[in-house]
């Protein structure tokens, strides 16, 4: 997973640059839902 503030790969060392935002729901304790949202990053 890459840091919100990284700006390089860490396989290749090159630039990445902000792609997208998703929302995601995952369950927790008790089945209870609870949504997140990941950066995208190329």
């Amino acid at each position: 997973m890459i840091n919100q503030h990284e700006t390089t790969c860490p396989i290749c060392g090159g630039k990445l640059k902000y792609y997208d935002t998703v929302k995601r729901m995952v369950k927790g304790e008790y089945g209870k839902k609870k949504y997140i949202y990941l950066s995208s990053y190329k």
